[in-house]
């Protein structure tokens, strides 16, 4: 019964969350952004979805020619991933006023909506599977598909804070700010990686762990990885209470 409610749980939110997190920043921003930061922030949606398409595609591709460790694979992720978010923010943003940094969360969570839509195409077969073989003892961490619900949220909160990161480099460029710009991408770029590594590296040496069902190291995984994402976003916040006006023209 608990793998049954833990999985309703978990596919409801997952589906339900990034649409009520769009629909509430498009709230806080609509009577308070420039309508060019409103449109900036709504054309932040697709790319981001476009955006995690195909760098998902660049990724296979990469790991299926070159053999990468675990933490090697997380530093090429986070700097491909901050690259690719930085451009579309100096794009978007670079002479955006208002509330831009609350306009660039549209763009994270169009990010982490791909992939919530993705890890929801692959938790699916698994938690139907499940239930075909349900039975008392037979499904070893019934609680596993909210542990997903977890990472997931941690994921999103990273992306959007990392898209905080980029408008304000962006907003930093028009001002010809380069050191400014430059501290904010190494400042991303190494909490990305180092988010990246820490998921890759403990996968590697726990897999026959997890797959035994042992909860403790996964569960370990996935607070550490939800606390990551939530520092990212505290920090994000604070940048944008520090961050002055760009300059008009």
């Amino acid at each position: 019964m608990a793998f049954l409610f833990a999985s309703g749980l978990a596919l409801l939110l997952e589906t339900a969350g990034p649409i009520v997190a769009i629909a509430l920043v498009a709230w806080r921003i609509r009577p308070r952004a420039e309508a060019g930061v409103w449109a900036a922030g709504l054309a932040g949606v697709p790319l981001g979805l476009a955006t995690f398409l195909a760098l998902f595609g660049l990724k296979v591709a990469v790991a299926s020619r070159t053999e990468l460790s675990p933490a090697e694979r997380g530093v090429f992720v986070g700097f491909v991933e901050e690259v690719a978010r930085f451009a579309i923010a100096a794009v978007l943003f670079r002479r955006a006023a208002g509330r831009p940094l609350v306009a660039g969360a549209f763009l994270g969570l169009g990010w982490g909506t791909a992939e919530v839509a993705w890890v929801l195409v692959q938790q699916v077969p698994q938690t139907i599977l499940r239930f075909q073989l349900f039975e008392p003892g037979a499904v070893t961490m019934p609680f596993a598909p909210l542990l997903v619900l977890v990472e997931r949220l941690g994921a999103t909160l990273a992306h959007v804070a990392l898209s905080g990161f980029a408008v304000a480099a962006a907003m930093a460029i028009a001002r010809r700010a380069w050191l400014r710009t430059t501290a904010l991408f190494v400042a991303a770029f190494a909490a990305h990686a180092l988010l990246d590594v820490w998921v890759a590296v403990m996968f590697e040496r726990h897999a026959r762990a997890f797959d035994a069902g042992h909860a403790t190291g996964l569960v370990v995984l996935e607070a550490v990885f939800l606390a990551g994402g939530a520092a990212l976003f505290l920090a994000a916040l604070r940048l944008g209470r520090e961050l002055p006006r760009p300059r008009s023209g």
